[in-house]
């Protein structure tokens, strides 16, 4: 469990990205609206990246309750990589994601990096949005 930061399109300022929780997304389901938090990400040079706040546990200890992860639509997913997904019915979850194709159907197998969690495999047509984390903020 995470809770969101998505990107504030209309603010122009190169390397900052908004803290909120994205209730809706565009055609391109990327999350959209205004922001509650900014924060700082240098180096990030996509426009759509947005950020979520680590709520849970199943992605420790890499990432602890409170850290900020910035996510980038524009970067590419490979097997293994940390992402935030988004599944067609508005859920969305943050977990490492690996691609398959069993019986001649893909399928998304979301794996948490806590062994406490089990990992959980979806067919790819459920699945709206696959976003690689590209920079996490350690809470102090």
């Amino acid at each position: 469990m995470m809770n969101m930061i998505s990107n504030n399109r209309q603010h122009k300022a190169e390397g900052w990205r908004a803290v909120r929780y994205p209730n809706t997304f565009d055609d391109d389901a990327l999350p959209r609206g205004l922001a509650n938090e900014y924060i700082s990400c240098p180096d990030i040079r996509d426009p759509h990246a947005f950020a979520a706040r680590i709520a849970g546990d199943s992605m420790a200890p890499k990432y602890a309750v409170g850290d900020v992860v910035v996510f980038s639509p524009n970067a590419p997913v490979a097997n293994g990589d940390d992402c935030f997904v988004r599944f067609e019915d508005g859920t969305t979850t943050f977990k490492r994601v690996y691609m398959e194709t069993r019986r001649k159907r893909a399928v998304v197998i979301l794996k948490p990096r806590n062994r406490k969690h089990p990992a959980q495999e979806y067919p790819r047509e459920s699945i709206a949005g696959i976003f690689r984390a590209v920079y996490k903020y350690v809470v102090v």
